[in-house]
């Protein structure tokens, strides 16, 4: 019997080593991850590489980016073209796509998302990965815009939310949030993954507090740790409802 487990064992490893490479093979890769353009600067392109074994087909489309609170809508438009829409690229070798801007910004800042799908074989009789890239495209006016992000607790039942609302005219970014108390012990955030907050938007992050640490009158240290959009504040917990 445990001969026959051993051979059994072989057998599925050796499938495996079979899909393994076949799976990791199926790689693509994008430059550069997000572009911004404008009423002067209102064409750029990005460069899909296919570092597969074998050719891939990709279509490419652009949309509006919406968000509404935790949220991300994209919705067709007319205001971003892309050229080609579609693209069979060979293996090993590289395809330039082109972003027009029809109609930038009148105020602030509009938000895009390019989306490149790979369409899998058809009839392969191999384990196939579909790909999406999801590359951020942004489309400032004349007029200067920033963000401006305000920060605030509020309780959800007996629960409490971490809240940031964007009352800027441009995009905030997020790396590395952290709440902390009073005395430095770090609480549990859960919430988006998207490191953006568009224009006019809030996103919330629910706070974990098992040993109820925050109470009314409690204070909050929260950082934003982006480079380009750092930011340090102190949020009180306010009474309930």
């Amino acid at each position: 019997m445990p001969r026959y487990v051993n051979f059994i064992r072989a057998l599925m490893l050796a499938g495996l080593w079979v899909i393994v490479p076949q799976v990791f093979a199926q790689a693509l890769a994008i430059v550069p991850i997000r572009q911004d353009l404008s009423s002067v600067h209102r064409s750029a392109s990005f460069t899909l590489t296919n570092n597969a074994d074998t050719p891939s087909v990709i279509q490419i489309r652009g949309y509006s980016w919406i968000q509404q609170g935790n949220n991300d809508t994209f919705v067709s438009t007319n205001k971003l073209s892309v050229s080609p829409p579609f693209a069979t690229i060979p293996a090993g070798k590289s395809q330039t796509v082109r972003v027009l801007l029809r109609e930038p910004a009148a105020k602030g800042e509009e938000a895009y998302r390019i989306i490149f799908d790979q369409i899998p074989e058809r009839g392969v009789a191999k384990v196939q990965l579909a790909i999406r890239f999801t590359v951020p495209v942004f489309s400032l006016s004349t007029q200067p815009a920033s963000p401006d992000v305000q920060w605030r607790i509020e309780r959800q039942g007996e629960g409490m939310m971490l809240v940031a609302v964007n009352q800027g005219l441009k995009h905030s970014m997020l790396s590395n949030l952290s709440a902390t108390t009073v005395s430095g012990e770090r609480l549990k955030l859960t919430g988006p993954g998207m490191p953006y907050i568009l224009a006019g938007n809030q996103q919330h992050w629910l706070i974990s507090d098992p040993r109820h640490l925050l109470t009314t009158g409690s204070r909050i240290h929260v950082q934003n740790a982006n480079t380009q959009n750092k930011s340090d504040q102190w949020v009180n917990v306010g009474p309930g409802h």
